[in-house]
């Protein structure tokens, strides 16, 4: 998938599937901008479940908020394989980290 750009920020949308359901199950956005990289989990009905904060300064570092009632596990498998599946993600946490993010 090739990222929108527009003023600044670059966006890409990725959705997971279940062979249970004829829809995605989830979707993950990736969004840059000047303060780092974002990442926003919405369940199918479009519900904001989970986001990701990769921030450019030292101080913030990296962040991941979720509802409560969403399982940890599934945040972070779904994101993770998100930064290793997503050649949009690794090129922009290697912009934010250099190259010793893995």
């Amino acid at each position: 998938m090739l990222p929108e750009q527009k003023g600044g920020t670059s966006t890409a949308h990725y959705a997971v599937g279940h062979y249970s359901r004829p829809d995605h199950v989830l979707t993950v956005t990736t969004k840059t901008t000047p303060d780092g990289l974002f990442m926003q989990m919405n369940s199918f009905a479009g519900k904001q479940l989970a986001m990701v904060r990769l921030s450019r300064s030292s101080r913030d570092g990296f962040v991941i908020s979720m509802a409560p009632e969403v399982d940890m596990f599934l945040v972070l498998a779904s994101m993770l394989a998100t930064c290793v599946a997503s050649q949009f993600v690794i090129d922009e946490l290697q912009t934010i980290y250099g190259g010793s993010w893995i």
